[in-house]
């Protein structure tokens, strides 16, 4: 009886160990997959320390979401948080100072860089694919039409920011590749949640 409640003890602590939150900029966080019998292929987000949020897409009508790291433990089996080991090793990451229109770039701290990277797309939004194709929000910006041979010359117009489309781990990787921050090399050949969550150092 001793040996079992002494193993049982041993998987306990190491399920809290496995299961522990994220504290760095761009920590992934990992749970099961919301859905009937695909619960181990898994769900991806990044945390986005500065600001106590999980940003994560998800099949819903909003795709791209911001919401708190409870919300996301509280929907399925948490698995805990991973992260590139390297990464505060690399140099600093140059990103737009905004998504309506990137008129200046910023040298960030990778952790922070990648963070920052990830709440501009969040700003401009994306759409939920369930396929391994993805698209990169773009920032708005002012552009001047051509303009006709004839009357005044065209004015310049303002466009807004464009929608990316992912899916969960899509999200985080592209996140994760700017700058080449974490090079393509770190993946996994198999690209799914679960292999790209493991791929990584656990907290």
């Amino acid at each position: 009886m001793k040996r079992v409640l002494t193993a049982a003890a041993f998987a306990c602590a190491a399920t809290l160990v496995h299961a522990a939150d994220p504290w760095q900029n761009a920590d992934m966080v990992g749970r099961d997959l919301n859905v009937p019998l695909l619960g181990s292929i898994g769900h991806v987000g990044l945390w986005s320390g500065a600001v106590g949020y999980v940003i994560e897409m998800l099949d819903e009508a909003t795709p791209l979401q911001q919401n708190t790291l409870a919300n996301f433990k509280s929907r399925t089996s948490y698995w805990g948080a991973s992260y590139y080991s390297s990464l505060m090793s690399r140099p600093n990451v140059q990103v737009c100072n905004n998504i309506a229109y990137c008129d200046n770039l910023i040298s960030y701290a990778p952790d922070y860089a990648l963070q920052w990277q990830a709440s501009l797309w969040w700003a401009a939004g994306a759409t939920y694919t369930t396929t391994v194709f993805y698209t990169h929000p773009q920032p708005g910006g002012w552009y001047t039409p051509e303009s006709p041979p004839w009357g005044p010359p065209a004015q310049p117009i303002y466009k807004g920011p464009t929608m990316g489309q992912f899916r969960c781990d899509t999200f985080v990787r592209e996140v994760w590749r700017t700058g080449n921050t974490v090079p393509v090399a770190s993946f996994p050949g198999t690209q799914l949640p679960n292999t790209m969550f493991y791929a990584f150092s656990i907290r």
